[in-house]
């Protein structure tokens, strides 16, 4: 039993990794001429541009002013900026824009969170497409139209845009943030190639305004992910173009990055509820893109030390399995002993 838990777990870990990138690779070559879909350069339908901020003091006027800069017909594009509570100073520096007509401002109060926030944006937004950025993230001058392009093809319902990540100076962190980011961009867009996105980038996304539905605000969800699957679940193609390039600075602080990577995880975790009949084995690819990119991935932590345990207990049947210990005891030592450096640094920046 020890040997059969060990070698599963190495499995799928492998698989999560390794081999399923490869099997969306090879499907990518025999099925990817079969999900062509219609791409029109002069469809340019009304569009709403929507940003939620909660305390984005710093980058708020950046953002702004990006979205002033789209090359898109003014007369069919409107930009919506709402704030969730904010309170550095985020809703002073958004007024002089609303006053002068150059986007729409609504202030919400009190806190609800994004999905409240999104819930109160999408039935005043005028656009039949609807783009969604995040604060922190700055796109190029021609995204939107890029955007729209594909929803010309009415089987299109969700365009995702390819989010790079921008390393800070001298930030080790932010670089392997950003090549694991690249990997994870590559894998996401042969998924959308064959069949469908399993979330779409929140940094930059559009969708058709008719397929949003209002989001739950009882738990934390990651509304990019359930807003796309729930359009999948329509019928409807989430599709990811790497044409469209938004731009993110990398966090800095381990801390920040750690207790980002755990919201992502339990706002995807919590979404399970509304999205779990995408998981039956009679959707056909979609489930089994879900089980493999989402769900497996989720329990791998788990699986990581249900490798380690056994590989203990099996250290003494052979050269293999000291082998594969002590290649996983030296791969936890680096990565402790890199969060000692990183605790070492910081102390030292201090003093």
């Amino acid at each position: 039993m020890l040997k059969i838990l060990f070698f599963f777990s190495l499995f799928l870990i492998l698989y999560t990794y390794l081999i399923y990138p490869m099997i969306m690779l090879i499907l990518n070559i025999l099925l990817r001429k079969r999900k062509d879909h219609l791409i029109d350069e002069s469809f340019l339908p009304l569009v709403s541009v929507v940003v939620v901020a909660h305390n984005e003091k710093q980058v708020i006027q950046k953002k702004i002013e990006n979205c002033l800069s789209l090359d898109y017909p003014k007369e069919k594009l409107e930009i919506i900026l709402a704030t969730d509570c904010c309170t550095d100073g985020t809703d002073e520096i958004i007024a002089p824009y609303h006053k002068k007509g150059a986007l729409h401002f609504i202030p919400i109060r009190p806190r609800g969170g994004k999905s409240k926030a999104l819930n109160i944006c999408l039935p005043r937004a005028r656009g039949e497409i609807v783009v969604f950025s995040d604060a922190n993230t700055f796109v190029q001058k021609d995204t939107v139209r890029k955007l729209v392009r594909h929803f010309a093809d009415p089987k299109i319902g969700c365009v995702s845009g390819r989010l790079r990540f921008r390393p800070v100076k001298g930030n080790p962190l932010g670089m392997i943030e950003s090549r694991f980011w690249n990997y994870e961009t590559w894998v996401k867009r042969l998924e959308g190639n064959i069949a469908s996105l399993p979330g779409a980038n929140g940094g930059i996304y559009a969708i058709r305004k008719s397929l949003f539905r209002p989001l739950p605000t009882d738990r934390a969800i990651m509304d990019d992910f359930i807003i796309t699957l729930r359009i999948i679940g329509m019928g409807y193609r989430a599709i990811s173009d790497p044409q469209i390039v938004a731009i993110e600075d990398t966090c800095i602080r381990v801390e920040d990055s750690f207790e980002q990577k755990i919201r992502i995880g339990a706002g995807n975790f919590n979404g399970l509820k509304y999205i779990y009949p995408l998981l039956s084995p009679t959707q056909g690819l979609i489930a089994y893109i879900l089980w493999s990119h989402k769900i497996i991935r989720w329990f791998l932590p788990f699986v990581l030390i249900a490798a380690l345990i056994s590989n203990i207990f099996l250290v003494h049947q052979g050269r293999l399995y000291q082998y594969l210990i002590g290649s996983q005891i030296s791969f936890y030592l680096t990565a402790f002993l890199g969060f000692l450096c990183y605790l070492w640094n910081k102390e030292k920046a201090r003093g």
